[in-house]
């Protein structure tokens, strides 16, 4: 079982060893490409989002990306081309996205060319959500927990993300992020709590668990990593492990998963 609390905010998703941390100095001459762009199982549109900033964290210096060519292929590299949609946004509408497959996506820019592959793995089943009443601790008034159940897939390194929406808003700061994986858990029955946070009677909960490959977990621990590390005013935080090629920064990850609402009462 594992906790990550970060804090940073966390660019929006639609709707969760040791590690190496790349430290890429970044500065106002060495722009660099932010690339995302989420796969879903099923069919979906699939959008992909490219800017160009100084740092994966500098939000407001991120210009949009209207250029680009973005190419994804499936498992046998049948290629589909995403329309431009010249907001800096690339679109595959209706595509049908399959588990036990790789998926790559191309993305050119004038002479520079960036690629990124991912796998989508068998889907993981929330099974149920439940809420708990825990009291207040050290003069903080207490709040109702979440659980999650789900069964891990015995024989397999399976990686877990979720994502949460309170009364229609998703929570998406850093203390929001959540991950899992299997490394002591292969095969067991899951019960876990979502995130550190309490909720309200009343709040409506709906939670988005999702199998993601080790590449895509990678993004996320460094990112938690980086934020935890510390550091001075003055360093410039590195940038999470991209598996995006020739330097781009972002990550291209496949997502597969199920959902369930809970209203909490007493």
């Amino acid at each position: 079982m594992k906790y990550i609390s970060i804090i940073i905010v966390l660019v929006s998703l639609s709707f969760i060893g040791c590690e190496k941390v790349i430290d890429i100095e970044l500065n106002e001459t060495d722009p660099k490409v932010v690339i995302q762009g989420q796969l879903w199982e099923g069919t979906n549109d699939f959008v992909v989002n490219i800017k160009q900033s100084r740092s994966f964290y500098e939000q407001e210096d991120q210009a949009i990306v209207d250029n680009a060519m973005v190419t994804l292929f499936d498992g046998e590299m049948n290629p589909v081309v995403l329309e431009n949609l010249t907001d800096g946004n690339y679109i595959a509408k209706d595509y049908v996205a399959s588990a036990g497959n790789n998926y790559t996506i191309e993305v050119n820019i004038g002479e520079e060319n960036y690629s990124a592959t991912t796998f989508m793995p068998a889907k993981v089943v929330l099974d149920s959500i439940r809420s708990e009443f825990a009291p207040g601790m050290f003069g903080q008034e207490g709040g109702y927990l979440v659980f999650m159940f789900y069964q891990d897939t015995p024989g397999v390194n399976n990686y877990f993300r979720a994502l949460s929406w309170k009364n229609g808003v998703e929570q998406d700061s850093g203390s929001d992020l959540w991950l899992n994986d299997s490394n002591f858990t292969d095969g067991n029955y899951i019960t876990i709590p979502l995130f550190t946070q309490t909720f309200e009677l009343g709040d409506t909960i709906d939670i988005r668990l999702s199998s993601i490959d080790s590449t895509i977990y990678d993004y996320y621990q460094t990112l938690a990593g980086i934020a935890g590390g510390g550091g001075g005013n003055n360093a410039a935080p590195a940038n999470p492990n991209s598996n995006f090629s020739n330097g781009g920064l972002g990550f291209f990850g496949a997502f597969n998963g199920s959902e369930k609402q809970i209203i909490i009462e007493e």
